[in-house]
């Protein structure tokens, strides 16, 4: 019977408020570009598979963008608010991904036998920054946000990541 709870407070971590609270784990909650949702992976049941969520904070709305069989983490906004980049692991295989925000729409970018995660936006939203293992080694890697020329920005033999 363990609750799960997100929390919202300020950056002093004063004014401390409850938005959620469920029998189950709370992912990977990021801020949306308006200040006003919060996408996070959570789940239904012990059965269900990841979901991907979005909370209005002001009127504690809840929509679910997606669910999955395996595991989903890492959601970041685009700066225009209507795109998540998030990693996906369908059949075994993580990849980058997008999700339309007002269709539920989904993107695979990235298809490849590396584990490709840690999706971030560049702050024009011209590329999509990721963490892969593709070579080895963990790098950074960048792409197109239509996940074309995918390309090794950092060649270190050591641990790299976007956050």
């Amino acid at each position: 019977n363990r609750q799960y709870q997100l929390m919202v407070a300020d950056s002093d971590g004063h004014n401390a408020q409850q938005i959620l609270r469920t029998n189950f784990p709370i992912l990977s909650p990021a801020w949306a570009p308006d200040g006003k949702r919060l996408a996070y992976v959570s789940f239904a049941s012990r059965t269900s598979g990841a979901m991907i969520w979005v909370q209005n904070v002001e009127t504690g709305e809840r929509r679910k963008l997606l669910q999955e069989k395996g595991t989903a983490s890492a959601p970041a906004w685009s700066a225009d608010g209507r795109r998540i980049a998030l990693r996906l692991s369908r059949g075994g295989n993580h990849d980058i991904y997008v999700l339309d925000v007002a269709a539920s729409r989904l993107t695979r970018l990235t298809k490849h036998p590396g584990i490709d995660t840690e999706p971030a936006w560049s702050p024009g939203g011209r590329y999509l920054v990721f963490t892969s293992d593709r070579n080895g080694s963990t790098d950074v890697w960048t792409m197109y946000p239509d996940g074309k020329i995918p390309r090794q920005v950092i060649h270190q033999p050591a641990y790299d990541s976007t956050s």
